[in-house]
């Protein structure tokens, strides 16, 4: 890792290499996470099929972190989406609520 890159920028670099070793040839749905999977369910189950090596650990545990944030951030949102009843909704309101959701996940 260069000294001059930001932690963060370098956590990004870390989680594209770790994107770009996955199969290609495997469909989202089966990248997804699986239903009812925890998040550190999910981060075991990459930790092993990327096959994280001793020196890609301390970058690992970066993107392990961004994974548990980014799904504590979707609990919150999903939590304050479901406190709002639909009929209290507008269209508008509705198609805001997911530009809070995280790029990824928005599916743009």
């Amino acid at each position: 890792m260069r000294s001059n890159v930001s932690p963060l920028a370098a956590h990004a670099e870390e989680a594209a290499k770790a994107q770009s070793l996955l199969p290609q040839n495997v469909s989202h749905k089966t990248q997804a996470a699986e239903p009812g999977e925890s998040v550190e369910a999910r981060i075991t189950n990459l930790h092993a099929r990327l096959k994280i090596t001793p020196d890609e650990e301390t970058a690992w545990n970066g993107v392990a972190q961004a994974m548990r944030e980014n799904a504590a951030n979707m609990e919150k949102l999903v939590a304050e989406k479901r406190a709002q009843t639909p009929k209290d909704m507008t269209a508008v309101d509705d198609l805001m609520t997911y530009q809070k959701l995280p790029r990824p996940m928005s599916r743009d």
